[in-house]
C-alpha cells in the first residue's frame, strides 16, 4: 500500500507541475491592464471544486462550450450579475476573466494545487436548473 500511495503522490506532483507550466502568469496592477488582460467566457457550468486552502477561499467553475474555461471566483474580488447562481451546477453563464493562478485546496497533509485560466472579473448566470 505504501509503494502504492508514493507512486500516486508522485504522478500528481507530476501532473501538477505539467499544468502549472501550461498556466500563463501576468502581473495584475491598473484597472486598464486588467482591461487588457480580460478575456471572455461564456458556455454552461458542468463542475464546481472549492478552494479551501485559498485565500480567501472560492470556487473553481468549469465552463463548458461554446467559451469554455476554468476561472476562479474569488469573494471581495469578483462581481455576481443576476441570477446569482455561481456556486450551482447547470446554469448557463457568461463573464470576464482577468489572469490565471492556483485553487489550492486540502489534501491529507496540507494543501494540493490546481491551476485555473483566470479570476473571475464579471459573470452573470442564468436561473439555477434542476438536472
Amino acid at each position: 500500500m505504501p509503494k502504492a500511495l508514493a507512486a500516486l503522490l508522485l504522478m500528481f506532483t507530476a501532473a501538477a507541475a505539467a499544468a502549472t507550466a501550461l498556466v500563463s502568469f501576468t502581473p495584475q496592477g491598473s484597472a486598464a491592464l486588467d482591461s487588457i488582460t480580460s478575456s471572455p467566457f461564456g458556455g454552461r457550468t458542468y463542475f464546481i471544486f472549492p478552494c479551501t486552502c485559498s485565500v480567501p477561499p472560492g470556487w473553481l467553475l468549469f465552463v463548458g462550450p461554446p467559451t469554455p474555461t476554468v476561472a476562479y471566483f474569488k469573494p471581495g474580488v469578483s462581481v455576481a450579475y443576476q441570477y446569482y447562481a455561481v456556486q450551482t451546477v447547470g446554469p448557463w453563464v457568461l463573464g470576464t476573466q482577468g489572469t490565471g493562478g492556483m485553487c489550492k485546496f486540502y489534501v491529507v497533509v496540507g494543501c494540493a494545487a490546481i491551476p485555473y485560466k483566470g479570476v473571475i472579473q464579471k459573470i452573470g448566470t442564468s436561473p439555477a436548473v434542476s438536472l
